[in-house]
């Protein structure tokens, strides 16, 4: 190959050289030394526990019921006062005119110190403490044994269940586990009473919205009379109530209507008063 020739091939590969390097570095940006190097961005560490590998400890602060008693004790422990304001005040937003605040204080069998005594003492403390909310003689108080054995941290929880506005007044008494209507004369002729009839608008009520719900009506009478005819009564009582419960559109597959006559009396059959309470209906609920 003569120089010319050789100098022209030099000056061939030279040019294409530099305009691949023009091209690829200058136009397209793929310059070894301009290439970005991308840094992966990743969580900081965790800082290190006192103990490498092992979990931190949750420490668990225990939540106590906004009222309750000592196993064996009277006096009444508010463990959370913000709790037990906020229950008072609804408790007592609304006072019924015509019905009773009721407080029952429970009591476990194997407590110290009296049992039903026990329990009632508990209800006083705690009407203690509605002073000023609800008037002295607006409520009641009464006992309840819990079923069962006391619990292990050793209290007495008082919530909700506790309290009730209840009738309770001449002719409506409500018991622990039943209802008492008292009749204000010895026939069985229509009743008119507000209270009697205020009541069966209640319970009218609650029933329609407790379709399973069924009521035993067991009317009783003094002792004044034949057992016999005493009987015959007690049944007309409880029948006049079931007539106004239908009245107030409760079916009668839903009420149970029996009598006891002269049977378990409440009161003395000596005096007027005593004779009087016991000429009576007994409500009991019955839920499935």
């Amino acid at each position: 190959m003569n120089s010319k020739a050789l100098w022209t091939l030099i000056a061939f590969l030279i040019w294409s050289a530099g305009s691949t390097y023009w091209y690829v570095c200058k136009i397209k940006g793929f310059c070894p030394s301009q290439q970005t190097v991308k840094t992966e961005v990743t969580e900081p560490a965790a800082p290190e526990t006192a103990t490498q590998g092992e979990p931190a400890e949750t420490v668990e602060t225990e939540q106590l019921p906004w009222l309750y008693f000592p196993l064996n004790a009277t006096q009444p422990v508010i463990g959370d006062t913000v709790a037990w304001e906020q229950f008072i005040k609804e408790l007592t937003a609304t006072v019924p005119e015509n019905k009773k605040l009721k407080i029952t204080g429970y009591y476990y069998a194997e407590e110290t110190g009296g049992g039903e005594a026990l329990g009632k003492a508990r209800a006083e403390a705690v009407k203690k403490l509605l002073a000023g909310y609800v008037a002295e003689g607006k409520i009641l108080v009464e006992a309840e044994a819990l079923p069962g054995n006391a619990p292990a941290k050793g209290r007495v929880i008082f919530d909700e269940k506790n309290f009730a506005w209840v009738n309770d007044n001449a002719f409506v008494q409500e018991k622990r586990d039943k209802i008492i209507i008292f009749f204000p004369f010895a026939s069985d002729k229509a009743i008119t009473t507000p209270e009697i009839l205020n009541y069966l608008d209640e319970l009218a009520a609650q029933m329609k919205q407790n379709p399973q719900m069924k009521v035993e009506l067991t009317g009783y009478t003094d002792n004044v009379g034949r057992a016999e005819s005493n009987k015959w009564w007690g049944l007309k009582r409880a029948e006049s109530i079931a007539l106004l419960l239908r009245q107030r559109g409760i079916p009668e597959d839903r009420i149970i209507v029996k009598s006891g006559g002269e049977e378990n009396p409440i009161a003395d059959n000596t005096t007027p008063e005593g004779r009087r309470k016991n000429r009576r209906v007994e409500v009991k609920v019955i839920n499935p």
